[in-house]
């Protein structure tokens, strides 16, 4: 409630207590509720790689992911453990990761073609 004076003043019982609000008080409240709203951008390049992956997984295997199947990670592998070939490998996170650990696919980059898939106890 604002006073005559237009100043915000809060009434507790009887008493009328003033209150001052700076500027960076609103800009912090202003700046922690817009990280609740934040969306970020996917990458076009990971998407496209994400997108190959994501085809390769059953039925059952993509029921098993878990959160958005576009945030997967996407890292190149170093080319000495697939014979000099650059390849990228898809992780996604699933419901079964501490029993069988995460889905990996691994994709040969000149191709975008499927060339295998982590191992999985």
């Amino acid at each position: 409630m604002r006073n005559a004076e237009g100043k915000w003043r809060v009434k507790s019982g009887g008493w009328s207590v003033p209150i001052k609000i700076e500027w960076w008080t609103r800009l912090l409240f202003l700046a922690v509720l817009g990280m609740g709203c934040q969306h970020t951008v996917l990458d076009p390049e990971k998407l496209a790689w994400i997108t190959i992956a994501w085809n390769d997984l059953t039925q059952e295997e993509k029921a098993t992911v878990v959160g958005d199947w576009r945030r997967a990670e996407v890292r190149d592998e170093p080319p000495a453990f697939f014979q000099g070939r650059q390849v990228v490998s898809v992780t996604f996170r699933t419901t079964q990761d501490e029993l069988l650990g995460p889905i990996i696919v691994y994709i040969d980059r000149e191709t975008r073609q499927v060339i295998g898939r982590g191992l999985r106890d």
